[in-house]
C-alpha cells in the first residue's frame, strides 16, 4: 500500500526563516526514510509558494530562493490540490516545519483548514493562544502553573508609567515572537530605550518579566490519541542569554537528557505541561519551557510547532524515549491524517 504524500512546507514571512529551513531539511530525511513521497514546498519570505526540486542542501542552508527554476505554486479547484504549472499535485497532508509568525500563530492553520487540507499540529485556537506569550501565561496561572510576573507593553504606554512600574534588571521580549528576537536583559533605566526599539521592530506587545537566574527546563508532548509526556530536559549554554545566536549558531549550548531533577519535580513538569496542553487545546505535539530558580520553577511559555534541528529539544527528548525522528514524524503523519 503506497504511503500518503507529505508536503512538507518551510520558510515563511518570519524571522525564524532560517531555522524553519534547517527543521524542513531533517523532516525531509525522516520522511524519506519513514517511505513517504515528499513534496518540498518553500514559502519566501516575501509570502510566494514555491515547489523546490533543487539540492536538498539548500533547505538545509536556507539558499532554496536562488535555485533556478523554481515553480510557482497556488491552490486548484477544491482547495486540495496545489498547481505545477498547470499540473495537479495532490498532496494527502501537510507538515508545515514553519516557525513563528505568519506560521505558527494560527494564520497559516485557518488557510489549511478553510481549504479542508490536513496538516500537523495544533488548530487555530490553540496557535493563536500559545504564540501570545501573555494569554499562555494568563492560561497557566488559571489551572494554577507557577509564572514569572509580568508587565506588558505597547507603543502607547506612557514613558512615566514605565519609569514608575518597572523593576531594573528586567527581561524585556516580544508577546508574539519566536526564537528570542527582539529579546534581551536590561540592566538600568538608561539601556531600556534601545530594548525597547529592537523588541518593537518584532512586535507591538511586548513583556517585560524579572531578570532572573534560571535553568532553563524544556518538556515535550506527543499526541498520538492519547497525549504523552517527555522525562524533562535542560539546556546548558556558556553565554549569559540563550539568544538566537546562542541557539542556532554558535553552537555552545548542551542538551542534558533527562534534566538533573529529582523524580517528584520531573512528574510535576511533566504533568504540568499535560495540563496546560490540554487546556489550551492542543494537538500533536508541543514544547512546554520551564524556568526552575532558587524560588521554585515557573512556565514560561509553549511551542505549537518545536525546531527540528539537530541540535533541538524536542526530538532530542522523544529519541531518548525511543521514538527516533522517522517514527516520531510518522506517528505525527498518521495521526494528523485520522483527526
Amino acid at each position: 500500500m503506497k504511503r500518503p504524500t507529505v508536503a512538507l512546507l518551510f520558510g515563511g514571512r518570519s524571522p525564524e526563516y532560517e531555522v524553519s529551513c534547517r527543521s524542513a531539511a531533517a523532516i525531509r530525511d525522516a520522511l524519506l526514510t519513514a517511505g513517504y513521497d515528499v513534496l518540498p514546498l518553500g514559502i519566501s519570505r516575501e509570502g510566494t509558494w514555491f515547489l523546490f526540486r533543487g539540492s536538498p542542501d539548500r533547505i538545509f542552508n536556507a539558499t532554496w530562493e536562488n535555485t533556478p527554476g523554481l515553480t510557482q505554486i497556488w491552490f486548484g479547484e477544491g482547495g486540495s490540490f496545489f498547481t505545477d504549472n498547470g499540473r495537479l499535485l495532490r498532496p494527502d497532508v501537510v507538515f508545515p516545519a514553519v516557525h513563528g509568525t505568519y506560521c505558527e500563530d494560527g494564520r497559516l492553520q485557518g488557510f489549511l483548514d478553510t481549504w479542508h487540507i490536513p496538516y500537523v499540529g495544533c488548530g487555530v485556537e490553540c496557535s493563536v493562544l500559545a504564540m501570545n506569550k501573555l494569554l499562555a501565561k494568563q492560561a497557566a496561572r488559571s489551572i494554577g502553573i507557577p509564572t514569572l510576573p509580568e508587565t506588558p507593553i505597547t507603543r502607547e504606554t506612557p514613558a512615566r508609567e514605565l519609569a514608575e512600574t518597572l523593576r531594573f534588571p528586567l527581561f524585556l521580549k516580544p508577546a508574539r515572537s519566536g526564537s528570542s528576537f527582539g529579546a534581551s536583559p536590561v540592566l538600568s533605566p538608561s539601556t531600556l530605550p534601545a530594548a525597547l526599539d529592537s523588541a518593537f521592530r518584532e512586535d507591538s506587545l511586548l513583556l517585560a518579566e524579572p531578570l532572573v537566574r534560571a535553568r532553563e527546563i524544556e518538556v515535550a508532548i506527543f499526541d498520538d490519541g492519547t497525549p504523552r509526556a517527555s522525562r524533562p530536559g535542560e539546556i546548558l549554554t556558556d553565554s549569559d542569554f540563550y539568544d538566537y545566536d546562542t541557539k542556532y549558531l554558535r553552537g555552545s549550548t548542551r542538551l542534558v537528557i533527562p534534566a538533573p531533577l529529582d523524580e517528584s519535580e520531573q512528574h510535576r513538569l511533566m504533568d504540568a505541561s499535560l495540563s496546560l496542553f490540554r487546556h489550551l487545546g492542543c494537538r500533536h505535539l508541543a514544547r512546554v519551557d520551564f524556568f526552575k530558580t532558587e524560588e521554585g520553577v515557573f512556565f514560561n511559555e509553549i511551542n505549537t510547532m518545536p525546531g527540528f534541528t539537530s541540535d533541538s529539544m524536542y526530538p532530542r527528548l522523544w529519541e531518548h524515549e525511543g521514538l527516533d525522528l522517522p517514527l516520531l514524524c510518522r506517528r505525527l503523519i498518521e495521526r494528523a491524517l485520522s483527526c
